[in-house]
């Protein structure tokens, strides 16, 4: 096998403390087109948030300051009941952020192989800019469609490097 044609395995390194949610990591640091009245958006942030672990609050907190363009569930079971938060209230604030949902576990629920699922994933992804951050939404390591090691490699072979990977993981 030639090695120079392989790409290397990309895998999340999880920091030893917690990450903590700023608004500083979603926003560029060059200034918007009135100053700080509207400050751009960092280009190349990817969210990945652990929900089975996650309290509602940090989610709705991430989602808030993060202001993605889609939000990927990538759950077998999607479910929204974290405490005060339901699928009604999830809804109501991806589309008071103008977020597109995605559930990418529909194709198998329609009876494809996982393997059509996920490159149906891959797809979506190719078509989308990275000017607004992504949110991808995990479960447990097997609920999952892809683990997060997975999904890196996905964005990069489509050409969406993150150019910052944030982790709400509590």
């Amino acid at each position: 096998m030639n090695q120079e044609h392989q790409t290397p395995k990309l895998q999340v390194v999880r920091p030893r403390t917690k990450q903590l949610l700023e608004e500083s990591r979603f926003l560029s640091e060059e200034p918007g087109p009135q100053g700080s009245l509207f400050p751009n958006v960092k280009p190349g942030v990817v969210v990945f948030v652990q929900l089975q672990s996650v309290k509602s609050e940090n989610f709705v907190e991430a989602l808030k300051l993060a202001q993605p363009s889609f939000v990927f569930d990538l759950r077998i079971a999607p479910r929204f009941d974290l405490e005060n938060l339901n699928r009604r209230s999830a809804f109501a604030l991806f589309e008071e952020i103008k977020a597109t949902y995605v559930d990418a576990t529909t194709p198998l629920m329609m009876g494809e192989r996982r393997e059509s699922a996920i490159q149906r994933l891959r797809e979506a992804v190719e078509r989308i800019d990275l000017r607004r951050p992504l949110f991808f939404l995990f479960g447990t390591e097997k609920g999952s469609i892809v683990s997060d090691d997975e999904l890196l490699s996905i964005l990069a072979s489509a050409g969406k490097h993150a150019e910052e990977l944030i982790l709400v993981q509590e």
